[in-house]
């Protein structure tokens, strides 16, 4: 998997984290926190049939941000593939300036759980007009030159302290 792949498993890590936590579905066009900073580090390569998870955690906490750790292990092998440390500040929209971080906010990152969601992934090829899977694309009636390799995500998670 191309690196950039990885900061879309840590989103859903951080999601699933605070959803969990929090035992709500969280809107995020309404939140009221954001990413500052991400720094991660890339130790061996992730393969299409590689089964993976993402652990998260808070790791602390102060008046205006959190960091967030997170590492991606192969299931299997339990191979630290990578791992993530990401800044979250409390963020006044109206006012475009960073606050403090929201009192239901800081509970999340309080309960000190480690998160973790399972990835699967699978190589398929889909035709990019019709995205019928397989070797018939239904515009063309036979093998498309418009398919392209995609890979599809199934989750679970399950947390502990």
């Amino acid at each position: 998997l191309n690196n950039s792949v990885y900061f879309s498993f840590y989103d859903l890590g951080k999601a699933s984290y605070f959803e969990t936590v929090k035992g709500k579905e969280i809107d995020w066009k309404d939140a009221d926190i954001v990413i500052a900073n991400i720094h991660a580090d890339f130790f061996s390569p992730v393969f299409f049939k590689d089964s993976i998870a993402v652990q998260t955690t808070v790791a602390e906490i102060g008046n205006k941000s959190m960091r967030v750790l997170q590492q991606i292990i192969n299931t299997q092998t339990k191979e630290i593939k990578a791992e993530c440390s990401t800044i979250m500040v409390g963020f006044d929209v109206k006012l475009s300036t960073a606050k403090e971080i929201s009192e239901n906010w800081r509970k999340s990152g309080e309960e000190k759980k480690i998160c973790c969601i399972m990835i699967r992934l699978h190589f398929i090829r889909s035709c990019r007009q019709c995205r019928v899977s397989g070797p018939d694309c239904s515009i063309m009636g036979r093998r498309s030159l418009h398919a392209r390799p995609v890979w599809h995500l199934w989750q679970g998670h399950f947390c502990g302290v």
